[in-house]
């Protein structure tokens, strides 16, 4: 068996699909042991439950373990996942291996959509991928420049002017880049491979020109989207222009599963895209550096609400708490910065609500932002947009991202495509073809728009 034999199933005759790094399986068969298990992706629980019950997704697992005694012939397992093409991982046979024999695994061996574990050398199976995720970790081979800003011509703000400067936040900001990094967070921008299947599938000049408006799509279905919706209905948008169709009118729904709590705000911005009014990067920084970070282009520094609230946060500064905010559509707005300054509520709780926090940097301020987030990527040694994505995961649980990803954006495209092509009784990579010629848009999780993540504006606050 060759070392791609992981590669199984629906998806394993598609071309595109190439292995990925296994670092939970170790080279000293000896030393797999359960807490190794817990660093294999998309596990679903004990033996018991994997062998016999549905988990959170689907009926991953099913079947009946046998032969694991002294024999150790191995498991048997039938995988509904791996026939249907979205891939599933071995850790119920491994870990109920390791239960009843007191020692590791395993061979693989594989049949007709089955997988046969046995005693042997460590083998693993992991999820197929439309990409290459090999260099995630690098800042692309495209051209990095920074993005003009406004410069305020009365300086920036006091409290931005405190916050930059303050040592102690600084050094808790690192602590936060570091917790960040340890998640994979700082390669969310890495989406090369992405780019080069724009490339292969419209040639060089229309792949490029495709690979970046359909970011800056991406950037303006952004606001209160979590990252699958946001990869999904950029791709609707996105196709509405390669049609020659026209942006749905303000005040209507959009079809199904393309519509969005702040819809109306997605195409108005969709609008701007096509008008050119987008693109004013003095204006409206963030959106096109969002859209250039995620381009490769790591230069520029996404100035989101949570690149904003977790230093103020960090430093506690009262400066930094809303003046007014609305926490339902159609409430009388309250007033955080008063509620704090008569004690109606502390610091304290304060830090409990990211809400009361201020949502985004004044025009003077963002410059100034920008520049501590690239003076906090020297320090770490790394590209300013990387810099940014690690302290948005590393401090989300303070400025309220509940979720947090360690792959780059391109996963969620893949997944889209993934669910697509089963939907559709296609391939994944002609699900992807589809979107990327604007014959299709990308589908979502049965339709279902929203969540707990996007009610909060987990991912990229308006």
């Amino acid at each position: 068996m060759t070392d791609d034999d992981w590669i199984m199933g629906a998806l394993a005759a598609q071309d595109d699909y190439q292995p990925v790094e296994r670092p939970w399986i170790k080279s000293d068969v000896a030393q797999l042991q359960s807490d190794d298990l817990d660093r294999m992706p998309f596990g679903v629980g004990s033996p018991a439950e994997s062998a016999h019950a549905p988990s959170g997704l689907d009926q991953l697992v099913r079947g009946a373990y046998t032969g694991l005694g002294e024999t150790a012939k191995g498991a048997f397992i039938e995988s509904e996942r791996l026939r249907s093409g979205e891939g599933y991982n071995a850790k119920p046979a491994v870990e109920a291996a390791l239960m009843t024999m007191g020692g590791p695994l395993v061979g693989v061996t594989k049949g007709a959509g089955e997988v046969v574990l046995g005693a042997g050398p460590v083998r693993s199976i992991e999820k197929p991928t439309l990409f290459d995720y090999s260099r995630i970790h690098e800042v692309p081979d495209v051209k990095q420049f920074d993005l003009p800003r406004y410069e305020p011509k009365r300086g920036v703000s006091e409290r931005v002017e405190g916050l930059v400067a303050d040592k102690a936040t600084q050094d808790k900001m690192m602590e936060k880049i570091e917790a960040g990094k340890k998640m994979n967070a700082e390669t969310f921008y890495y989406n090369e491979p992405l780019r080069q299947a724009f490339i292969d599938e419209l040639g060089k000049k229309n792949g490029e020109k495709g690979f970046a408006r359909y970011m800056d799509y991406v950037a303006a279905t952004s606001p209160r989207s979590d990252v699958e919706t946001n990869a999904r209905n950029a791709s609707y948008y996105y196709g509405l222009e390669k049609r020659g169709e026209p942006v749905p009118p303000q005040g209507g729904k959009n079809p199904e599963p393309y519509g969005h709590l702040a819809q109306n705000l997605h195409r108005m911005n969709a609008e701007k895209i096509r008008s050119g009014e987008y693109f004013d990067m003095t204006k409206n920084p963030k959106p096109l550096s969002f859209s250039q970070n995620l381009q490769g282009n790591f230069a520029p520094v996404t100035v989101d609400a949570h690149a904003l609230k977790l230093p103020a946060m960090l430093k506690q500064d009262p400066a930094f708490i809303a003046g007014s905010i609305k926490l339902e559509k159609g409430e009388k707005p309250i007033y955080p910065n008063k509620m704090l300054a008569s004690g109606e509520i502390t610091m304290e709780d304060a830090l409990k609500r990211p809400v009361f926090w201020a949502g985004k940097p004044n025009p003077n301020e963002y410059a100034a932002m920008e520049q501590y987030y690239k003076r906090l990527a020297g320090d770490a040694g790394m590209a300013p947009g990387q810099v940014q994505a690690a302290a948005w995961a590393g401090g989300g649980k303070l400025t309220g991202l509940e979720s947090v990803a360690g792959d780059p954006f391109m996963r969620s495209v893949e997944n889209r495509a993934i669910k697509t092509a089963k939907e559709r009784g296609i391939s994944p990579a002609e699900a992807l073809s589809q979107m990327m010629r604007g014959k299709a848009p990308l589908l979502g999780l049965g339709g279902a728009v929203m969540g707990g993540l996007a009610a909060q504006d987990q991912y990229h606050a308006d």
